[in-house]
């Protein structure tokens, strides 16, 4: 294993998965909506080591809501190990990582729109009104996340580059 996949798999070790079922109210009867999330683990939190910081450091200074910043930055690290996997070098990467952001961008207008109204996501349909002009609002939906996505996988990007570069 490589410098470069151990850090990746360091990185990747800091974060879990949560999920929430769909539960009932015995007593109202009131139902509460399943959710997931990503979060980093108890064991980052405590340990708080330099990967722990820099991915700490990403996601709270991103320029799209929290939950997209883990989730994003989640697949950012696995695009990365799966493209080394592969044997993507490191000129290519950037490429690879751009198209696997297109790739995972949502194609439902109703996840378009949801996804827009979270946190400071909104801030990206000035960016690409401005690129695109006077268009029907719905046709830059999905390039609005495909850009944010794409923005958030480099930034991930560059934050590993200069954890290997560090060590």
């Amino acid at each position: 294993m490589t410098n470069t996949e151990k850090t990746i798999k360091k990185l990747l070790d800091l974060f879990e998965y949560h999920n929430e079922e769909e539960k009932t109210c015995e007593h109202c009867h009131q139902t509460k909506e399943a959710k997931s999330w990503t979060s980093f683990t108890l064991d980052a939190i405590r340990d708080k080591t330099d990967e722990y910081y820099a991915m700490s450091d990403l996601i709270g200074n991103a320029d799209v809501d929290e939950n997209s910043a883990y989730e994003w930055t989640v697949e950012a690290l696995e695009a990365i190990q799966e493209n080394l996997d592969k044997g993507i070098d490191s000129d290519e990467m950037q490429e690879a990582l751009q198209e696997y952001a297109n790739n995972g961008t949502d194609v439902y207008n109703y996840n378009l729109l949801d996804w827009l109204c979270k946190g400071n996501n909104s801030t990206f349909v000035e960016d690409m009104a401005n690129e695109w002009g006077n268009v029907e609002p719905f046709n830059w939906l999905m390039p609005t996340q495909c850009f944010a996505r794409e923005n958030h996988f480099m930034a991930t990007l560059e934050v590993v580059r200069k954890l290997l570069t560090t060590k």
